[in-house]
């Protein structure tokens, strides 16, 4: 289906990067573009807003991200959390309520080699039907 939304990523840097070398804050344009192939190629268009939001902050956590530079990023080494914040306009998949999905990734250290990752879905917000019940209240 069709949708628009406005993204929002923030990102909380891990203690000490760039003090030795400035090139470790990944630049951001690359992972814009990172974000602009994933959902334009998400592979269930049936998912529910949140769903896509989870596995979108998974993959840029877990995943490398390919640059124009030639050589891929990897957020989950430079990042302590990443949160981001999707706002469905209202018309998107055939519902006529602005709605909004946070999602934060955090990376732990697990006893596995590999990092283990807390999701967490911060909020989702119905715009419309809170809006709705403040009108019908007076």
């Amino acid at each position: 289906g069709q949708g628009v939304i406005d993204l929002v990523a923030s990102y909380d840097y891990v203690e000490g990067i760039g003090i030795d070398d400035p090139f470790e804050y990944p630049e951001f344009t690359q992972i814009s573009n990172y974000i602009d192939d994933f959902l334009v190629n998400y592979p269930n268009e049936t998912d529910f807003w949140e769903i896509l939001n989870k596995n979108l902050v998974t993959e840029l956590l877990t995943e490398p991200i390919p640059t124009e530079f030639g050589f891929d990023y990897q957020l989950g080494e430079v990042l302590d959390s990443l949160t981001v914040d999707m706002g469905v306009q209202s018309g998107s998949g055939d519902v006529f309520i602005p709605r909004s999905s946070i999602v934060t990734g955090t990376l732990v250290a697990t006893s596995v080699p590999e990092p283990g990752m807390v999701i967490g879905l911060s909020g989702i917000t119905l715009l419309g039907i809170l809006r709705r019940k403040t009108l019908t209240q007076k």
